[in-house]
């Protein structure tokens, strides 16, 4: 007995070929997306809390009269709320206000108020772990120093132009000068005489 099977094949969608393109365009697409967004969060990583500037405004009036220490730098808010400290002061300084380019803090509180004091302090600011989110700067807070010994004198510079300025009497001519003005050829002292030493041109 021979038994007979018969196979049907749907056939195939003319749009088949179509999907299958489709779905490897919506792959394609995605992989791309996942691609730019994986760069973007590698290049967001390399950002680095760096320390450019720190200056003390004594009796800061912006912020109610009481010194402060700014801040300016780039990415300082790489991070979490930035935590400022100076020296061996045990606690952070108040920060007042806190931008990515700028961070203002008031100097630590002592007996004697909230001022800054005078001497050479280690400042840090951190924002979280890691080398890229900490920084620090020599700080030296102070009144200005005796003043220095004078310098070596210069070197004397070139001699200028000497003009004369007056007149002789008639029928005479400059013939030289001293203190008083310029000589004439008959012996005279010219009139109305004067000298100019111009700086000269380079």
């Amino acid at each position: 007995m021979n038994t007979h099977h018969e196979a049907f094949c749907s056939p195939r969608p003319e749009n088949a070929s179509l999907k299958l393109v489709a779905a490897s365009a919506t792959f394609a697409v995605s992989l791309k997306l996942g691609q730019t967004v994986w760069a973007g969060d590698d290049h967001h990583h390399k950002r680095d809390l760096n320390i450019i500037e720190v200056f003390v405004t004594f009796d800061d009036n912006a912020y109610g009269g009481v010194d402060t220490i700014t801040i300016n730098g780039e990415d300082l808010d790489f991070g979490r709320s930035p935590t400022v400290t100076l020296g061996r002061f045990p606690a952070p300084l108040e920060v007042l206000n806190a931008t990515d380019t700028e961070i203002v803090v008031a100097c630590p509180t002592t007996i004697t108020g909230t001022t800054c004091p005078s001497g050479g302090f280690l400042l840090s600011v951190s924002t979280g772990r890691g080398k890229r989110k900490n920084d620090e700067w020599d700080l030296s807070i102070g009144a200005v120093g005796p003043q220095g010994e004078p310098g070596p004198a210069g070197e004397q510079g070139p001699s200028g132009n000497l003009v004369l300025i007056g007149q002789c009497p008639v029928g005479e001519f400059v013939t030289g000068f001293d203190a008083s003005g310029f000589v004439c050829s008959g012996g005279g002292i010219g009139v109305a005489a004067s000298r100019d030493f111009p700086v000269p041109q380079v």
